[in-house]
């Protein structure tokens, strides 16, 4: 009995967390306003700034110490330790930054009028961001991660993004790893970083960062977070920034085009410039010898679990796709201004 009282001493952390995860999600409205405006970003932000200082990514370092801990208690036979360190994180991250899946949905916030596309629409968000990409493409600058907090800040002008003392992202120490898993970037909770997979094609750096920077502020929802991202690279002063965004925005069109009319995906994508397809080429051939991986199969197994159970239940892997149609929805919005 006492060792059951010392188990669930424990496991405390994490029953509480729980509750107000529960609340959380109760009152989006609230956990809008209170947390994910209110005490969560100067929070972020004063914590990015101190991990900010450091040229590595912090976060990393710290996994590696905190497992070696964990091994070293369990080999000592200090299990019930080991359980309190990983419920005092496991209540951190849930009763911390994962309250973000619980605010109101960017479409709501931004009143967007989000609904079923038709076909000619479809092909119209095709259209103008393959204009875009023929006329913007560039070289890319020296260090596009620096022009990362400048981008959102551009974009927090008009759009309802928290604005601070946030930290550039940094190219992640486990970049490799992150290229079996097919991953282009995390972002990290506990220290609020945004760390980028330093391996993948140069055009979709930009947009990547742009994506884990927005999660760091605040936007936990993927379609959220890739809004952002598309937003920021718009607003960014940088032009290979503004090219990165139209890219991808692009690329999730002609997917979704694809889905729905072969034949005009196939029509519009003659139209792209040759530079651009050859962009789009490189990216495909790096993903490409990773795909058919287990490790990759496994992640996206995982990723999607993840989602599903964090993310509140509305998040999946087929979240990502669902950027198509908040893009859609800022094109209604601009076309009744």
């Amino acid at each position: 009995m006492k060792r059951f009282g010392r188990i669930l001493a424990c496991i405390a952390p994490i029953l509480a967390a729980l509750l107000v995860r529960q609340l959380a999600a109760l009152r989006p409205d609230w956990t809008e306003r209170c947390f994910s405006r209110g005490i969560y970003p100067p929070i972020a932000s004063a914590i990015s700034f101190v991990t900010g200082l450091f040229p590595f990514s912090v976060i990393e370092v710290l996994i590696v110490l905190f497992v070696a801990f964990l091994v070293y208690f369990v080999f000592r036979g200090r299990v019930l330790r080991a359980l309190a360190c990983l419920s005092a994180v496991a209540c951190i991250f849930l009763a911390g930054w994962s309250l973000n899946y619980f605010r109101l949905p960017l479409e709501t916030t931004l009143n967007l009028p989000v609904c079923p596309s038709e076909r000619a629409e479809l092909i119209a968000l095709c259209e103008k961001p393959i204009a875009d990409v023929n006329e913007r493409y560039t070289a890319p600058p020296d260090d596009p991660l620096s022009h990362v907090p400048a981008a959102l800040d551009a974009a927090a002008v008009e759009w309802p993004i928290p604005t601070g003392a946030f930290s550039a992202p940094k190219p992640a120490l486990a970049s490799p790893l992150l290229s079996r898993l097919i991953i282009e970037g995390i972002a990290s909770p506990f220290t609020a970083e945004a760390l980028v997979n330093g391996g993948i094609p140069a055009f979709s750096l930009p947009f990547a960062a742009c994506h884990e920077a927005a999660h760091v502020r605040g936007f936990a929802r993927e379609e959220d977070a890739n809004l952002i991202a598309y937003l920021a690279c718009e607003a960014s002063p940088e032009p290979y920034f503004r090219y990165s965004g139209a890219a991808n925005a692009l690329s999730y069109a002609l997917s979704a085009l694809a889905s729905a009319d072969i034949d005009a995906y196939r029509a519009l994508r003659q139209t792209i410039s040759p530079n651009v397809q050859a962009d789009f080429v490189e990216k495909s051939a790096y993903w490409a010898p990773y795909r058919e991986q287990k490790a990759a199969q496994v992640s996206s197994r995982v990723n999607n679990a993840y989602l599903e159970t964090v993310g509140g239940g509305d998040q999946s892997a087929a979240s990502y796709g669902r950027v198509v149609d908040l893009l859609l929805a800022i094109e209604r919005k601009e076309d009744t201004r």
